[in-house]
């Protein structure tokens, strides 16, 4: 199941009987398959630096030149008690070295043992709460990273060892020798140290507890070891030779190795089996696709449920209290799709001759929630999709005999991992208006502010401003509109706050890039009217007129709705407690629609929201630390086509702007996307014309016509971003990927944006217009419809009045 257990667990409640917990996120680099954390390291100057999870190293150890400042690191003496206590220590003169082996090349890592201070969050089990400091963390500056790749800058510890990372956490805070880890598909996964009890609503710890799979650990070796006693292939069991299994080996856990790796018996035994299952489905196997020996037609996979890909379930038997346990892994974790058409078994052979049997990787351990508890010596994985099947079950016999389909499932699961965060009190939606401006391409809403007199202003809608800022004299009433003070706590939250005299002001930059690029005003607070209800301390600041040059004239300013801490989205879901989230519909005419929390209860004819909603697809947000809406992109195909690019191209991601008018592309990426949509255009009838500012590639439409649905007939683009079970598809059809300029031509709506830009790939509103864009924080994921012109409607499609 893509996503199932993040989506629910990442943020969950859990409560402890230990006074403190830890807090730490988990992020997937897609490229490199590596699953790291952000730690702040320092004591006055704190650099935070991306550390990639590794179970099997005993000391962190970093690229020190990372950080910000080197002025509270200090190293430790070869002859004190703080080196003496790290096993395998070496000396250089005086300084204290340390040699290990690292976990992604073939050379040891030697660097000198240093302390500074590091920082993370205390936790309720969901919300961040207050920073705390290790004062001495003790880990090594290593200067060859062999095998990290950026964004990591080395590799944190989390062996059983003395000198771990959380070893160190727990006995400076003395709390229990316990780590959790749930490492995501996608998104923003969680690692906690010192938890207890696990709390997943509606799940709880007392009459409906979570099922969890224990079973005894072992770490003498330096490594978390499990004993596997059997193998199944649903639910037949594997003949194996008793020793490859019961020798006393065990099988290994690593948060590094991407795939689960096997003796040859074991893997021969294995695959043998899921093919003979898988072909008894109608599943046929195909050629192989390195690295994987075992591959299968996906197209003969008959659906897919919260699992995974409907294929045969592997599970392995443990020892349990009172007997053998099964740890049950399902078609999301037990194969891997390799292209559109093609799946894979995947499991690694490891030769005849490994250093270990069994080490179950980390596709294999991707949503679960997986507890190594090091006070009682056990290992436990909470398999929270089956628990989900259940209460599903339940809850159908407690209603009526109308029947769903697994759509019905999927909105199960993502409904309640809205409420994983927190219990929100109202499942309450609001809604805007959205209008474009044609000639400026802007898009606003209308929003009621003041508190003596309501008045509707005006403001461009923009994903990257923070702090909403309008021109306040635009507003009938001044008279209840109150300054915020330089001392109060409001303003101290603001990032980037300033003062003038005692009055709290704020600088940011303005979306259109004018000049001035900075707009400076004072932080004020009124009330603002959303959907009739009222939000009392709406907090925004007032901007001189001059600093509105770029807009429309008919708006007063700029509606933030950054992913930072003051977005207007934000400071309504607070204020009302409802789920952190909204949606978009930008319309190509007419009204569209800016929806704030709810559940995908969006009514666009012939969507109602409820049995029928609008199908949309999810996707991982990226790095929303950044400011900024960016998503993961893996591929970009014309026509169905790859475009041949560097990978690096695509690392950065891609933005998503509603100020931008067209999509930006670097000159690379325009360039290849440029030439294959020609080629494919020529083969249709188009013929190549004169660009057409600030277009390069335009066309006389020639012989092309409109298809069935009435859209331009031109080749569909898509770019492929992580989904459920591997890459999916956002498809842009005629109206989005091109734009009339005459009568008979019409140009590629995209933009050269020069061989290097600040971002590489800028999603514009050209291209969003008539998706609906979905934004959901309790989850960190991205969702997004079709083209609502395939369903024959429009963002500008309303409910009939009767």
């Amino acid at each position: 199941m893509m996503g199932k257990l993040c989506f629910l667990s990442i943020f969950t409640a859990m409560i402890l009987t230990s006074q403190a917990q830890y807090l730490l996120p988990i992020t997937k680099h897609e490229p490199t398959q590596q699953f790291y954390t952000t730690l702040d390291i320092g004591t006055t100057v704190k650099s935070p630096i991306n550390l990639l999870l590794d179970l099997g190293t005993n000391l962190t150890w970093l690229n020190c030149h990372q950080l910000q400042s080197l002025t509270s690191l200090h190293t430790i003496a070869c002859d004190s008690d703080s080196c003496k206590v790290i096993p395998g220590n070496g000396c250089n003169e005086n300084s204290c070295l340390y040699q290990q082996p690292n976990p992604l090349g073939s050379e040891n890592i030697t660097g000198r043992v240093v302390q500074d201070a590091a920082s993370f969050s205390t936790t309720d089990g969901g919300n961040l709460l207050s920073q705390v400091s290790l004062r001495i963390f003790t880990f090594s500056c290593a200067y060859n990273l062999q095998g990290v790749s950026p964004p990591v800058d080395g590799v944190l510890s989390l062996s059983p060892g003395s000198s771990s990372f959380t070893k160190q956490v727990t006995s400076d805070f003395n709390v229990i020798p316990k780590l959790a880890l749930c490492l995501p598909s996608y998104g923003t996964g969680r690692f906690y140290v010192a938890g207890v009890y696990y709390i997943i609503p509606p799940f709880d710890n007392s009459t409906n507890q979570i099922p969890k799979t224990l079973t005894p650990m072992r770490t003498d070796s330096g490594d978390y070891l499990i004993s596997v006693q059997s193998i199944y292939v649903d639910g037949t069991p594997l003949t194996l030779n008793p020793n490859l299994l019961l020798g006393g080996v065990g099988a290994k856990l690593s948060t590094v190795v991407p795939y689960t790796v096997l003796h040859t018996d074991i893997y021969n035994a294995l695959a043998q089996s899921f093919t003979l299952k898988a072909e008894a489905m109608g599943i046929s196997k195909v050629t192989s696709v390195a690295p994987f020996k075992d591959c299968f037609d996906a197209q003969n996979v008959a659906g897919k449920d919260m699992t995974g890909p409907n294929v045969p379930k592997i599970e392995f038997g443990l020892p349990g209290k009172t007997g053998e346990v099964t740890w049950g892994f399902y078609g999301a974790n037990t194969v891997v799709k390799v292209s559109e058409m093609v799946m894979c078994l995947a499991f690694y052979d490891g030769g005849m001759n490994p250093n270990d049997w069994i080490v179950i990787g980390t596709h294999q351990l991707q949503e679960y929630l997986l507890e190594f508890d090091l006070s009682t010596s056990t290992f436990s994985s909470i398999n929270i999709e089956t628990s989900i099947v259940h209460l599903h079950h339940n809850n159908q016999k407690k209603k009526t005999n109308k029947k769903r389909n697994m759509g019905g499932l999927m909105r199960l699961a993502v409904f309640l991992s809205m409420f994983a965060a927190i219990t929100l009190s109202s499942q309450s939606q609001y809604l805007l208006p959205i209008t474009k401006d044609e000639p400026t391409k802007q898009f606003y809403t209308t929003l009621d502010i003041d508190s003596a007199a309501k008045s509707p202003v005006n403001l461009l809608l923009d994903l990257q401003t923070s702090l909403t800022w309008l021109n306040c004299r635009k507003l009938k009433s001044l008279s209840l509109l109150r300054l915020v003070s330089c001392q109060s706590s409001i303003c101290k939250s603001i990032p980037g706050n300033g003062c003038d005299r005692k009055t709290c002001l704020y600088r940011q930059p303005t979306p259109l890039g004018v000049t001035p690029v900075v707009t400076t005003g004072r932080v004020v607070q009124d009330r603002a009217t959303v959907s009739k209800a009222s939000l009392p301390r709406f907090t925004f600041s007032c901007a001189e007129e001059k600093r509105l040059q770029g807009l429309a004239p008919q708006l007063a300013g700029v509606l933030g709705l950054s992913p930072g801490q003051f977005p207007f989205w934000r400071q309504v879901t607070s204020a009302f407690n409802i789920i952190p989230k909204f949606a978009l519909c930008l319309p190509s005419s007419g009204t569209g629609r800016f929806y704030i929390g709810g559940a995908n209860y969006y009514r666009i004819p012939p969507f109602n929201g409820g049995s029928n909603p609008v199908p949309m697809t999810l996707t991982p947000l990226k790095n929303i630390g950044s400011g900024n809406y960016l998503l993961y992109v893996q591929s970009i195909y014309v026509g169905g086509s790859p475009l041949s690019l560097s990978p690096s191209l695509l690392e950065g991601g891609a933005k998503l702007s509603t100020v931008v008018p067209y999509t930006v592309l670097q000159t690379d990426i325009y360039n290849a996307l440029a030439r294959s949509f020609t080629q494919k255009a020529t083969k249709i009838g188009m013929f190549e014309a004169p660009g057409h500012a600030p277009f390069t590639d335009c066309f006389d439409e020639g012989a092309s016509s409109r298809n069935k649905r009435g859209l331009k007939n031109v080749p569909v683009i898509e770019i492929g971003v992580p989904g459920r079970g591997g890459e999916v598809k956002w498809s842009f059809q005629g109206e989005n990927t091109v734009v009339r300029v005459m009568e008979t031509v019409i140009c590629l709506a995209f933009v050269d944006g020069g061989k290097n830009p600040k971002e590489s790939m800028v999603i514009g509103t050209h291209q969003l217009q008539d998706y609906m864009i979905d934004f959901d924080f309790s989850t960190t994921l991205m969702a997004f419809s079709d083209s609502l012109l395939l369903h024959n409607t429009s963002c500008s499609t309303w409910p009939s009045r009767k």
